[in-house]
């Protein structure tokens, strides 16, 4: 056991619209993509600013019953700098969020949790690029897009 207890110190709210694009069936599960398309906003009490419309997250539905997300996009700060984030994830599904999943629709109370890493040329947040987030999330279909929310933490010890 280590002598270390696990801390989270909050870093932000975000929140991005994207829309589906549902390859299907492969040898490893369903293969889902959800391309950002209106973007989004971010929040924090060290950094703020919108996410581009640009990335996507590439998930996985597998065979088990897990959702697997892999996803990058590009966050912009209220004073102009740029972050390349990137985020996995794997969260157990339930009978019903695997078969609405199957049936094509929108999965109820999905839980996401991701674990995002960030890289930039910004002098200001070379301190992102040290830190391990980690978030809690969910995911509600808005017509035609789905609306993701997530709260980010960095861990700390």
């Amino acid at each position: 056991m280590s002598k270390y207890e696990l801390k989270l110190e909050f870093l932000c709210e975000v929140v991005g619209y994207v829309t589906v694009i549902r390859i299907g069936s492969s040898s490893w599960g369903i293969r889902v993509i959800y391309p950002v398309v209106e973007g989004g906003y971010f929040k924090g009490p060290n950094f703020n600013g919108k996410i581009l419309p640009f990335g996507a997250d590439w998930a996985l539905i597998r065979p088990d019953k897990a959702f697997e997300l892999d996803v990058r996009i590009i966050l912009e700060t209220a004073d102009g700098a740029l972050i390349h984030t990137y985020y996995n994830g794997v969260n157990n599904l339930t009978k019903e969020q695997y078969d609405a999943f199957l049936a094509g629709k929108p999965a109820k109370d999905l839980k996401i949790f991701v674990t995002p890493r960030f890289e930039t040329s910004h002098d200001k947040y070379q301190w992102l690029t040290r830190i391990q987030a980690v978030g809690l999330g969910s995911a509600e279909r808005e017509g035609d897009r789905v609306k993701v929310s997530y709260s980010w933490y960095v861990l700390t010890a």
